[in-house]
């Protein structure tokens, strides 16, 4: 959903001056959005690691990524519901006068 809601914040970006919902909406998408990749970022570096082999001394690494990621994930969740606080229809109508 990384992907779906970079796209999004670039589309929503285009009608951004024209309303303040709209504003507020791109905001959060892109802190959403920053989130994610962090995300995504930090679940890669653990795929890197384990692929190359486990060592000890990795432990401690291991263990925050996933103690990052916990909070990540959380945030996104939190962010998500915000972004997405209108039903598609609402939100659709809210929007179709803007790109007039």
């Amino acid at each position: 959903w990384r992907k779906e809601i970079k796209r999004l914040w670039y589309c929503l970006r285009l009608l951004q001056t024209r309303d303040t919902v709209i504003t507020d909406r791109v905001n959060t998408l892109k802190e959403l959005q920053s989130t994610l990749g962090e995300d995504h970022d930090l679940a890669e570096l653990r795929k890197l690691l384990l692929r190359n082999g486990w060592d000890e001394r990795l432990t401690p690494l291991m263990a925050n990524i996933g103690h990052r990621r916990g909070g990540l994930l959380a945030r996104a969740l939190h962010l998500s519901s915000g972004a997405f606080e209108m039903r598609p229809r609402q939100f659709r109508k809210h929007i179709r006068p803007l790109m007039q």
